[in-house]
């Protein structure tokens, strides 16, 4: 710890670039609209999964059972909950808040990986597959969290290659699930995967304009493709 004395303006500046703002002097316009696009996306977001979460819940405790249940809840508050976290922490301009709702964030993330496995291993893949894949990924969804608190400088690179990791660990399961639900559920989980993985070149190409609200497109068809496979094919007709 230094003995000299920080400036306000410095702290912040400190505290603008671990957010990847650059200038000392706080955002630039550019970056004041961008934000207000990223925050406009995932806030639409955030209501679209509130609705269609309350629904697919009613669904699953009308029509299924205590798997079916459990499954749709830990999918449905982490989607909500990563539309949420993502909205605060573009939507929120006192830089200290920012930072703790960006850990929220990628921490949100973790869950959403984890808790869009469990409808499907919970409800329809036969045991022990279902519940050994279950137990692996949210294991490594608790390594992520974990790292993302105890790590001293933000490796984004590091994050994300386990995010992908863990979210394509369900091609070395391909056939008991293929075996558990209809062709029509895997296509469209594995099209939501495809489409989260390429909105990544958007997410790190950092110097085209609103690359950040383009990638939050891309989640939001990502996460819309996996709903949809939960609401139709795991949740019972």
């Amino acid at each position: 710890m230094s003995v000299w004395p920080i400036s306000p303006e410095l702290r912040r500046h400190r505290v603008n670039v671990e957010i990847g703002i650059h200038s000392i002097a706080g955002p630039t316009e550019r970056e004041q609209r961008e934000e207000f696009a990223h925050t406009l996306t995932h806030g639409f977001g955030l209501i679209a999964s509130v609705v269609g979460v309350g629904v697919m819940l009613f669904a699953a405790a009308t029509r299924g059972d205590m798997w079916h249940v459990i499954g749709c809840t830990v999918f449905g508050l982490s989607l909500v909950l990563v539309y949420a976290s993502s909205m605060l922490y573009h939507g929120t301009k006192d830089p200290v808040r920012k930072i703790m709702f960006q850990r929220l964030d990628h921490v949100a993330i973790y869950l959403l990986i984890a808790g869009t496995y469990t409808p499907f291993t919970l409800a329809k893949m036969p045991w022990p597959v279902g519940s050994t894949l279950l137990a692996v990924v949210w294991t490594l969804a608790a390594i992520g969290i974990g790292f993302e608190f105890i790590q001293k400088s933000k490796k984004r690179y590091a994050s994300v290659v386990l995010y992908v990791v863990m979210g394509w660990m369900i091609v070395l399961q391909i056939g008991p699930l293929l075996r558990s639900i209809e062709s029509g559920g895997v296509a469209m989980l594995l099209l939501g995967g495809v489409t989260y993985t390429a909105g990544l070149v958007f997410y790190f190409w950092d110097r085209l304009p609103y690359n950040h609200a383009i990638w939050h497109g891309f989640v939001l068809g990502g996460s819309g493709l996996h709903f949809g496979s939960v609401m139709i094919f795991v949740v019972p007709a």
